[in-house]
């Protein structure tokens, strides 16, 4: 297809750290004394600090004992560190543990970053989708994006373009510019059928398809 080197060039903003063959330890273990997370808010800030001021092993130290201790966000930032290679080496298999980790606790942004985290390792890909559903149904126009690739690559879901137009509609809505020329392939290769099953979809279908403009995507704390 004439688009195909695009697609592979746009899928690239789902998948920011390329190389993950170095093996890591899941989390850093706090080395040196750090006070005991009594504290949360306090430990907290602390690693904001850090990162801000890209002491990024001293943000991971605070943010493992946070972690250990239950917390969401440390979790959270862990994954993200790991997905940015920020004080260790760049490994997207153990952010998805993390971000695991924090969508058990119940962190919000998680759920949108472990299924395009998911999506941007092909041999892992099949198992985002269901993150992502839930991602896009919950208004992540990322989320969108990425599923109106897969409908229309028809790669591990079946191709569909209706599907594909209303997922990229939703997410140039949501303010992924990334969207606006794959929509443009989609809807010169959508058969009258394809529109019209379109038109239905978007009258009936509930919330996956309509909180998507009204919440623009989420973006991480941590980038």
């Amino acid at each position: 297809m004439a688009y195909a080197f695009w697609i592979e060039a746009a899928l690239l903003i789902l998948a920011p750290c390329a190389a993950f063959a170095v093996p890591v330890a899941p989390t850093p273990a706090p080395a040196r004394s750090v006070a005991p997370p009594a504290d949360v808010k306090a430990l907290t800030a602390a690693a904001a600090q850090d990162w801000q001021q890209s002491d990024y092993p001293d943000a991971l130290r605070i943010w493992a004992m946070l972690a250990h201790a239950g917390n969401a966000d440390a979790w959270y930032d862990i994954a993200q560190a790991y997905r940015l290679g920020r004080g260790v080496e760049a490994n997207l298999p153990v952010a998805i543990g993390a971000y695991k980790k924090a969508l058990a606790l119940g962190h919000p942004l998680a759920l949108e970053q472990l299924g395009l985290a998911l999506y941007a390792l092909p041999d892992r890909r099949a198992e985002s989708y269901p993150y992502l559903e839930r991602a896009a149904s919950a208004g992540s126009a990322r989320a969108h994006f990425a599923l109106g690739i897969a409908r229309m690559r028809g790669e591990d879901l079946p191709r569909d373009l209706a599907l594909a137009k209303l997922h990229l509609d939703l997410a140039l809505a949501g303010g992924v510019d990334e969207a606006r020329q794959p929509l443009v392939f989609v809807r010169l290769d959508m058969s009258p059928q394809d529109r019209e099953r379109a038109m239905t979809i978007a009258l009936t279908s509930g919330r996956g398809f309509a909180s998507a403009a009204a919440a623009p995507g989420q973006q991480s704390k941590v980038e």
